[in-house]
């Protein structure tokens, strides 16, 4: 990794060490204070004696762990040599980048950090410039018809292509089969979805302004949390040029009446803040990005488009069919060709 990479991790390691030891100093104190009031007054001289020496040290702790990961690694930066390949460079790097952005994006976007992701615009694992020469360099065969692929919770540009040695990227048989030039875009998804919306909608306000062709029609396909975003974008574009020329959002796996999954964590996180001995673990739990926790509302918060042809592929039409699956597979590519290629709905799997 580069120099700027790891400071980056130094700084979230140490920040994430010093709130390991923040945490274990609030469970010390709640249990601490159960005894003290067992006591009852007459401990009151030791009970401030211990509460000073308790807080020294762990500010102490806590000091010690962020500032010493942050040196260390600001040290190895600066031997690291200046042509050392980023984490851009490798698809387990950018996975890990993902993956990390969906848990504290918010979190590494407040601090500055170097490894908060950009609503970008990507083609063969690289940022495309918004500009009309760089548009036109990139796409030399752009065509009128658009479809933008907005990866989900936790992933990148990358998750489209998974498994394309054994099948063709969606993206690519829709360029082959229906001329639709196929646009990725990467974002952090641990912000707000309604953030992430209203760069979406900016991106593509600026995309169709610059294009290479006159832009004809434009869908919107996004995968769990990125359908979400792409209906927020519809929202955030009212009255933008583009916005006319969108006719379909499709989603795949979106959580559209919630994710259980974020349901159950808020309420564990709820119910540990009930006891001073768990109210530490349960806001150390309650730490997970925005991205994450407006999940537990799902798509009840977004509002659909009525001018524009909604479609959700779940898995009660795919019977076994794995989140990640519906990236790639064939039998869900036929859904989304046949409702852009204006087919009536095709039949459920068998």
């Amino acid at each position: 990794m580069q120099r700027d990479e790891l400071v980056a991790i130094g700084e979230l390691t140490g920040d994430a060490l010093a709130g390991i030891a923040s945490q274990v100093h609030g469970v010390h104190d709640a249990v601490a204070r159960r005894v003290w009031a067992s006591v009852g007054p007459l401990a009151a001289p030791v009970r401030i004696v211990h509460d000073a020496v308790a807080a020294g040290t762990y500010s102490a702790v806590e000091w010690s762990l962020s500032t010493a990961m942050r040196t260390s690694t600001r040290a190895l930066g600066t031997v690291v040599p200046s042509d050392s390949p980023s984490l851009e460079q490798s698809a387990a790097g950018r996975i890990a980048v993902g993956v990390l952005n969906g848990a504290v994006g918010d979190s590494l976007e407040r601090s500055r950090n170097a490894l908060a992701l950009k609503m970008t615009l990507r083609i063969r694992e690289r940022d495309v410039e918004l500009s009309a020469d760089e548009l036109r360099t990139a796409f030399p065969d752009a065509t009128g018809k658009l479809a933008v692929f907005v990866h989900g919770l936790g992933e990148t540009d990358d998750a489209w292509l998974l498994g394309q040695e054994r099948n063709l990227p969606h993206g690519s048989r829709l360029r082959r089969e229906l001329g639709y030039t196929a646009l990725y875009v990467r974002y952090n998804t641990g912000r707000p979805i309604t953030a992430s919306g209203r760069e979406l909608a900016e991106l593509l306000r600026r995309v169709s302004r610059e294009w290479p062709v006159e832009v004809e029609e434009i869908a919107l396909i996004g995968h769990s949390a990125g359908g979400l975003v792409a209906r927020s974008a519809c929202d955030h574009a009212a009255c933008e040029q583009w916005r006319a020329k969108l006719t379909h959002v499709l989603t795949l796996g979106s959580p559209d009446r919630g994710a259980p999954l974020e349901r159950a964590a808020h309420a564990v996180s709820a119910a540990m803040a009930r006891l001073p001995e768990t109210q530490m673990l349960g806001a150390a739990l309650g730490m997970r990005s925005a991205g994450v926790k407006e999940l537990r509302s799902g798509g009840r918060r977004v509002p659909f488009a009525a001018d524009v042809d909604h479609y959700f592929v779940d898995y009660s039409r795919f019977g076994p069919l794995r989140h990640f699956q519906l990236l790639t597979d064939p039998e869900v590519y036929e859904q989304i060709r046949a409702r852009l290629g204006g087919k009536p709905e095709l039949p459920a799997p068998t």
